[in-house]
């Protein structure tokens, strides 16, 4: 705006505004509130007159703010959303110097908040004007289209038989939390100087840890400055109960003087002695460090759940009763300041964890999200593209006899249908609407679009690199809510495509079909003199869509591990228990040994096994004396290897010596000495001078020897394998000769062994496993068939509920976590995506058979969560639940107070403050979609149709 231009001419009104675009004044209006996206208005108490006016660029909405005195401007300003601009104001001749900050908030209408202060006294705090919010973010000029057709049961015209309109699928969008406006902070009771309070310096000196807050907040109970009574309360405290009473049943506008006469009578005393006196700032002490110490450690249904959080209502309304009574004049105000709600400081209040073990799954509050939803509604049936025309010239008539043809052509995609179709036929019919296809695809793709939030939490006096404010890496919102949108319509456009292949397969049968019952009939057009041209165009379905937006929700995140575990085993147990084989064991073929295969043998009912080959095994062969020389073979078995050997020998006479061989390797037995002192044998009685010319000399018996020898070094035999050769050569009349050769089993044998067994154990093993998972299949198949979605969502949900059970810090198990897990999250809005790793854990669990699960044509998102490791759930908050929510998470219990009287974490007021922006059920985009249909319709008249682009 220039500065030196004149303002335009504005009737100034005290505490009116005058809009110069003739606006009408509905809603805010009643409330007093200026309308007009341009006007002034000259605020309670102050003398100047401050103008509007409001603007949209590229940044978003915003508003140019002068201030004049007459038509002289004293300063002007710049006011985006959520940035707050100072200003200051000199004083002049008739009127006072003015300080304050000015900013714009949005909801469905954007407001101009204002939070001023004179040097005499004035104030204002609160909105100042309104008006319409408008989208200062065009995109691009798109080509020009027929205006879309209406939703939610508007009629297109007359005489259109209405389709209602259905949520098909929900969208959760991350929103980022601003600072809390001013307007908001009415809403709150903050501490002012916590560092104060003796309770709250324990407590933020313990870093965030429960363990070691919850006995600080006890012990504190049990004191004296604990607020048990207001009676104990110094002063007037014990009227703080009457004080809010009175004011709260004054009804309608109300001058600051009744007020404070109000007060007065029910407190016994002006606001004005009282506010400011070491009673009232020892009562207000005590009543916050009450308030932070039963947070900690108090019991559901004490008495001091219902006077604390009143009491210092009380305390906050008599202060702003002597500061700026002017604040609480209408009735409402009155009541927001009655209701409003204590904010604990950081230091006392836990940091939240993830409650998370080593692969047991954790929970957190993940942050605001909004929740929009995809709507449809059957809008009309239209003309498509040609299906066939019939063309039958004057006098001519038609007889279609291509009758084989097209029942063989028919046939073969019947063939198709049933080797591919069959098992799906059922869920085929069931899938032949854009929900279900919606429901499918956005299961997959839409689930987690841009939740990366950091989060963080402060805290007074704690260091750490997870303390500080929540923060979001989105882009700025009026992105986020074109890019949803966007990414909606493609979802859709996804679906259609899924769903118009599918219909273009079912056209070409039906074309057949059609075919073979026109060949079957006579099309005579032999007594007419024109040409007949029948035209067949196929039905499309065109449906319109909408993303409307449903609020906005506190999401829980929650990573589940194995989310079909429990699932499967319950298919397995029930109605009878299916056996699963053992695991194997055997990670290769070298762990099997003679020890351990006939204990596997048996496991898997393996027969005809051969034991495995001995280690070292012996070879013998024996040569008898056929002649001097006899020869012999000896064998080595296969796979085996002479590692040593001996040989050993009988000879009938010990004056001959035996030369042997073995291979290569000789050996000679060693000859005997006669013996000492042997003579010639005489008969007895005999004398030497026997004259007997010829005497009888008695037989001598030779001596036999034997003998043996061990070979240790067997490298002279040479061959060392298979058949070796063996002899001996001795003169004696008789001889025998053993060799024997020691064989050890080399690598190879062993190893065949194994691979022979270790093949057979596997083959039988496997037939066992696929005779279990034909008999879960059928359990599987009968249990899922059309319920994928409504599976997942069953385990998903029983997995979640464990999860937020085990944040429980108490350690008896109470039924009512359980109802209020139950109420507490919006179950059918969770969005979800599975993982094949686990929870923490780069490495897939190992259950290989699951990837056999289902056939490859079924659905894929079911067979990612029968396989899943891991599944990541987003979980909307109810409306109204949130505080409570933000309570068990970080306390691990429900909490002692009313959700009325439920105090507030820093760390979360912002959160609240966004979650409590005005909602509704907003439309965001609205767009049309056509599906094709294998209906056919013949149309009226010869004219071919058009298609633009």
């Amino acid at each position: 705006m220039d500065t030196n231009k004149e303002s335009p001419p504005a009737r100034r009104d005290q505490g009116r505004a005058v809009s110069t675009q003739g606006e009408a004044v509905t809603g805010a209006a009643a409330r007093n509130i200026p309308q007009g996206r341009t006007g002034s208005v000259v605020l309670p108490n102050m003398t100047w007159e401050l103008r509007w006016s409001a603007h949209d660029d590229d940044r978003g909405p915003g508003a140019s703010v002068s201030f004049y005195n007459g038509q002289q401007k004293l300063a002007e300003l710049e006011v985006r959303e959520n940035s707050p601009q100072s200003f200051a104001l000199p004083s002049g001749v008739q009127f006072p110097s003015a300080e304050g900050t000015l900013e714009l908030r949005l909801g469905p209408r954007v407001q101009l908040v204002g939070q001023i202060k004179t040097s005499k006294g004035g104030r204002h705090q609160g909105p100042i004007a309104e008006w319409e919010l408008v989208d200062p973010r065009p995109g691009p000029t798109p080509p020009p289209q027929p205006p879309p057709p209406p939703l939610m049961g508007e009629p297109e015209n007359s005489g259109v038989v209405l389709q209602s309109t259905a949520d098909i699928f929900h969208l959760v969008e991350p929103t980022v939390p601003g600072e809390v406006p001013l307007a908001a902070r009415s809403r709150f009771i903050f501490c002012a100087e916590p560092s104060s309070l003796e309770l709250y310096q324990q407590l933020a000196g313990c870093q965030g840890e429960l363990a070691k807050m919850s006995p600080l907040a006890a012990t504190f109970m049990q004191g004296q400055d604990y607020v048990r009574s207001l009676d104990s309360l110094p002063g007037p405290g014990a009227k703080l109960a009457e004080v809010a009473r009175k004011l709260q049943s004054r009804r309608g506008t109300c001058e600051p003087e009744e007020l404070l006469k109000l007060a007065q009578e029910a407190l016994g005393e002006k606001p004005a002695d009282y506010v400011g006196t070491d009673a009232y700032t020892q009562a207000r002490r005590r009543l916050w460090q009450s308030i932070m110490a039963f947070t900690l450690a108090g019991t559901p249904g004490a008495p001091e759940a219902a006077l604390l959080m009143p009491a210092l209502r009380a305390l906050e309304l008599l202060e702003r009763l002597t500061k700026e009574p002017e604040t609480l004049a209408r009735e409402e105000h009155r009541r927001e300041a009655l209701s409003a709600r204590a904010v604990l400081p950081s230091g006392a209040t836990p940091l939240p964890s993830t409650a998370q073990s080593s692969g047991q799954g954790y929970s957190t509050l993940l942050g605001i999200g909004s929740l929009k939803v995809i709507r449809q509604r059957l809008a009309r049936y239209e003309l498509g593209e040609i299906a066939f025309t019939v063309n039958l010239m004057p006098r001519e008539s038609r007889s279609l006899t291509q009758r084989a043809l097209s029942r063989a052509t028919d046939s073969g995609r019947v063939t198709v249908a049933e080797e591919q179709g069959t098992r799906n036929e059922s869920r085929e019919a069931r899938r032949s609407e854009l929900a279900d296809e919606l429901n499918d695809l956005a299961a997959q793709e839409a689930s987690f679009r841009c939740w990366d939030i950091d989060k963080k939490y402060p805290s007074d006096g704690v260091d750490g690199t997870d303390k500080g404010q929540a923060a979001c890496t989105r882009s700025p919102r009026a992105d986020s809510r074109r890019s949803t949108g966007d990414f909606a319509q493609h979802l859709t456009r996804l679906a259609m495509a899924r769903l118009g292949r599918r219909i273009s397969e079912e056209r070409s049968q039906r074309l057949l079909e059609e075919q073979e019952r026109v060949e079957r009939s006579e099309i005579d057009n032999s007594t007419r003199e024109s040409r007949e041209l029948g035209i067949y165009r196929w039905l499309v379905k065109v449906f319109s869509l909408e993303l409307a937006e449903r609020g906005r929700r506190l999401v829980v995140e929650l990573m589940l591990p194995e989310p079909a575990a429990k699932y499967l085993d319950t298919l397995r147990l029930e109605p009878v228990p299916l056996a699963e084989p053992e695991a194997l064991g055997l990670q290769e073929p070298k762990d099997l040994d003679a020890a351990n295969y006939r204990e596997y043998a048996a496991r898997y009912g393996v027969t005809g096994l051969t034991p495995p080959p001995e280690q070292t095994l012996s070879v013998q062969a024996t040569l008898r004396r056929e002649s001097s020389v006899t020869m012999g073979t000896l064998t080595v078995p296969p796979g085996y290897r002479v590692t040593a050997g001996q040989v050993s020998w009988a000879i009938s006479d010990q004056a001959y010596t035996l030369t042997g061989l073995i291979g290569q390797l000789s050996f000679t037995s060693q000859k005997a000495a006669p013996a000492a002192g042997a003579s010639t044998a005489t008969k007895a009685g005999d004398s030497g001078d026997c004259d007997c010319k010829n005497p009888i000399t008695p037989p001598v018996i030779p001596a036999p020897a034997s003998g043996s020898k061990l070979f240790q070094d067997v490298s002279g035999i040479g061959k060392l394998e298979g058949e070796i050769p063996i002899g001996a050569l001795c003169g004696a009349d008789g001889f025998a000769v053993i060799v024997s050769l020691t064989c050890t089993l080399e690598a190879g044998l062993l190893e065949a062994w194994q691979r022979r067994t270790y093949d057979a154990l596997v083959a039988a093993y496997n037939a066992r496993l696929e005779e279990y998972q034909a008999a879960f299949q059928a359990r599987l198949d009968a249990s899922s068939r059309d319920r994928y979605r409504e599976l997942e969502q069953e385990q998903l949900k029983e997995g979640s509920l464990s999860l937020l059970w085990q944040r429980r810090a108490e350690a008896p198990p109470d039924p009512i976590y359980l109802r209020f897990f139950e109420r507490l999250g919006e179950w059918r809005e969770m969005a979800y995506r599975f993982y094949s790793w686990g929870v923490g854990d780069p490495v897939a669990p190992h259950h290989p058979w699951r990837q056999s699960l289902l056939e490859p044509d079924s659905d894929q998102l079911f067979q990612s969560f029968l396989r899943a490791g891991s599944a990541r759930v987003l979980l909307p908050i109810v409306p109204g639940q949130e505080l409570e929510a933000i309570y068990y998470f970080l306390f691990g219990t429900l909490p002692p107070w009313s959700e009325a009287a439920l105090p507030v974490p820093e760390s979360y007021v912002d959160e609240l403050v966004a979650l409590s922006a005005a909602q509704g059920d907003t439309r965001e985009k609205h767009w049309r979609e056509e599906i094709p249909t294998s209906l056919v319709l013949l149309q009226q008249g010869e004219t071919l149709p058009e298609f633009k682009g």
